[in-house]
């Protein structure tokens, strides 16, 4: 069976999920502080990391907080202190003679572009605005932890929120060893549940096709739709899109296939894009899409899925049809980090998004 992609969608990307996405569900926070990410304000972050303070050895971080970490109308900020925590449930020990500096400055590179040069992150605006032995305090172990891994500014630091995002880096020259774990949001799960009824268009062997999707889908990933339940060696399509209602060629969604010789079936999702597969002789398959890395809009928007499998003898369109399948882009959140460890002199380090601290800027 050939891939089918309707006339007019058959150029259709990923891009087009960001069509109406709105931001929302920001906490509020203090007007004094604000935390980035701000949707994590007093949630705990799904990962935790020893990066930079619990590994023993020189280190060095830069990490990025680009502009929907900042929601809002753009303005100028005034930064006197920044804060980190724990990790949730993590009664952390006190960790003293951290020699370290931090910097502040904006970054020129747009959301997903982090350089492996930490000179090509950097603003001109980059600046030193701690420096000195440092005595890491011990945490209560709550869930989240406090803000109180703090560093006073050695001066204010304006940053104007229309820029395309935040650079914090950190240089550790000297520290003891020891775990040290820090609250990060790197992880993330993907909600998802099936709908539309068609358990009840089967295969010739009786069996209703069943999808399912990988469990963490972020932009920049994969969306892995996996089909089970079908006839062995057969030809699949499994297909993606944004709407289960509405008109789609002139008809209406849900549409009904009994018409057209496949009683019990329904067409649950306009599709934008396709992927065909053949089954193995388990009747499984599996289908890779792969998200684009910009598009911030679509973090949190749910993708539907539905798939089809060729069944001669099943009914006289000699197609079955999935239940739909909604998963939602859960990730990643607007921060990326860049690090090196063993020497607070390297020009690269390792690029990584979705990962950084929770941070809690204090506002002058």
């Amino acid at each position: 069976m050939k891939a089918y992609s309707p006339k007019g969608l058959r150029k259709a990307s990923f891009l087009l999920l960001a069509a109406g996405a709105a931001w929302g569900g920001i906490r509020a926070q203090s007007p004094k502080t604000l935390v980035l990410p701000p949707s994590l304000a007093a949630q705990e972050g799904s990962s935790a990391t020893n990066f930079p303070f619990g590994r023993g050895t020189p280190f060095r971080l830069q990490e990025i907080y680009w502009r929907p970490c900042f929601p809002g109308k753009p303005r100028e900020i005034v930064l006197s202190r920044v804060s980190f925590r724990a990790d949730g449930g993590v009664k952390t020990k006190a960790k003293p003679f951290v020699f370290l500096s931090l910097y502040l400055s904006s970054t020129p590179r747009p959301f997903g572009r982090a350089s492996k040069k930490f000179s090509e992150n950097r603003g001109k605006d980059w600046t030193l605005v701690y420096t000195g032995l440092t005595h890491l305090p011990s945490t209560p172990g709550t869930t989240p932890n406090p803000f109180n891994i703090t560093f006073p500014l050695e001066a204010p630091f304006t940053y104007s929120t229309e820029k395309e995002g935040l650079l914090l880096e950190i240089q550790v020259a000297k520290q003891p060893k020891g775990d040290y774990p820090l609250d990060s949001p790197y992880r993330c799960r993907s909600k998802q549940s099936v709908f539309g009824g068609n358990r009840t268009c089967r295969t010739s062997a009786g069996k209703p096709l069943l999808i399912a999707a990988n469990p963490s889908i972020k932009l920049g990933g994969n969306l892995v739709l996996t089909l089970s339940q079908a006839p062995p060696d057969a030809s699949a399509l499994a297909f993606v899109g944004v709407r289960d209602k509405g008109r789609f060629y002139q008809r209406n969604l849900p549409l009904d296939l009994t018409p057209f010789g496949a009683p019990y079936c329904h067409l649950l999702v306009a599709p934008l894009l396709a992927k065909p597969a053949q089954t193995n002789k388990a009747g499984r398959a599996s289908f890779n899409f792969i998200l684009p890395t910009e598009g911030f809009e679509i973090v949190g928007r749910d993708i539907l899925a539905q798939a089809l499998v060729g069944d001669q003898v099943a009914n006289q369109l000699g197609l079955v049809f999935s239940d739909g399948l909604r998963a939602q882009v859960c990730g990643p959140q607007a921060v990326g980090r860049i690090f090196s460890s063993g020497t607070v002199k390297a020009e690269e380090g390792w690029v990584q998004m979705g990962s950084a601290h929770i941070l809690q800027l204090t506002l002058r």
